[in-house]
């Protein structure tokens, strides 16, 4: 196997390098990149999926995040043939500060046996229970069992009067970081962050919803294009959780996401366990009439085996624009320029990219990973 990651990232510097931000240094970027092969499950799901792992790449080069090392801005997860991007807490710190939109946030775990104390302002105090022998314990510190919960405080600056600052805090109970763990697509994998890095995990819900109250970024050029980046972020990280139905969203269930409707209003529940629906009333005539009513419903007609209509066989339909994006980053990854793929579709199927259907998509999804695995070898 060698070098595949290494020989995959030189093969597409360029198209990286377009993607980082000014602020980051080439060498940085790229030095940790070049270690991705010593990681064994990495570099297997390369070789069998290389334009997975090049796509994660690219989305870090797009929020400007370092992969791996001490940083901890981000990491590449492995689920089956697949390499996904995982963003960390300390990332989204990163790209706050970097964007002037925060002095200082810092985010914390609460255990069984710590004092905290909330008041109408935040967090009044906190103190660790230090002396407590079980927290020598990794494997205590990483049981949600044990933990109370998480929670964040930011030091935001005040535009309008520098050297000030105004602190905000959230705490997370950990009925709020279990709720984010269930709507997360990674929430039951047993390799996965929240299974082997709960406490991170926790720190990271409460941060997310501590970026709720952090809305402006810093005066300079360097802060509104990292202040950029943290929005790519925050998207590629939403991404990573499940949509749930809006009469079971709570409001933090998707932090940053847009205000839903509010549900239906429902009649007062019955006893434990029942439920119970007012229906609409009703006049005289329709009391009488539902009287004389026989109680039990009319037999309904068992539909026959040949009124049944077969499947039906998923619609043949023009690609979304996200798809079309999607192909032109795997035509980039292929060494293909923009102009000469664009042809090359043309030619193929008689038509332009934005007309494309899905199995023509389907089928030049797989001539670019062909491609790109060639390049590896």
């Amino acid at each position: 196997m060698g070098e595949l990651v290494k020989r995959l990232v030189d093969n597409n510097r360029e198209a990286i390098l377009q993607r980082l931000p000014k602020y980051m240094t080439e060498s940085s970027f790229f030095a940790l990149l070049y270690n991705l092969d010593r990681k064994p499950k990495l570099a297997e799901a390369a070789q069998r999926n290389p334009n997975s792992l090049l796509q994660a790449i690219m989305k870090a080069a797009d929020c400007g995040l370092l992969i791996g090392s001490g940083y901890g801005h981000c990491d590449l997860a492995t689920f089956g043939d697949e390499v996904q991007l995982m963003v960390e807490y300390q990332g989204i710190i990163y790209q706050l500060v970097r964007a002037g939109a925060v002095l200082t946030v810092d985010a914390k775990c609460v255990y069984d046996g710590d004092d905290i104390r909330l008041g109408i302002d935040g967090i009044e105090s906190w103190t660790p229970n230090l002396r407590d022998d079980r927290r020598r314990d990794w494997r205590w510190l990483n049981d949600k069992k044990n933990m109370l919960g998480a929670f964040a405080t930011a030091r935001i600056p005040l535009q309008a009067r520098p050297g000030e600052f105004v602190r905000r805090d959230h705490w997370s109970p950990i009925g709020e970081i279990e709720r984010a763990r269930e709507i997360s697509k990674m929430g039951k994998n047993p390799d996965g962050a929240w299974t082997q890095h709960y406490d991170a995990m926790a720190m990271k819900t409460a941060v997310r919803r501590l970026c709720k109250f952090i809305t402006v970024c810093g005066p300079t050029d360097e802060n509104k294009e990292a202040w950029e980046r943290y929005g790519r972020t925050m998207e590629i990280d939403s991404s990573s959780y499940r949509r749930i139905p809006e009469e079971n969203l709570q409001p933090d269930d998707d932090p940053g996401a847009k205000p839903r409707k509010s549900a239906p209003r429902r009649a007062a529940a019955g006893p434990a366990g029942s439920e119970h629906v007012t229906p609409p009333p009703q006049n005289d005539g329709e009391r009488k009439k539902s009287s004389d009513a026989p109680s039990t419903p009319p037999p309904t007609k068992e539909a026959k085996p040949e009124q049944l209509e077969p499947p039906k066989a998923p619609p043949d339909e023009v690609i979304s624009t996200e798809r079309q994006y999607e192909i032109l980053q795997q035509a980039s990854a292929a060494g293909m320029k923009t102009m000469a793929f664009l042809k090359h579709v043309a030619e193929k199927f008689g038509v332009d990219l934005a007309d494309l259907r899905s199995s023509q998509a389907a089928e030049l999804s797989k001539f670019l990973k062909d491609m790109v695995l060639k390049s590896a070898e």
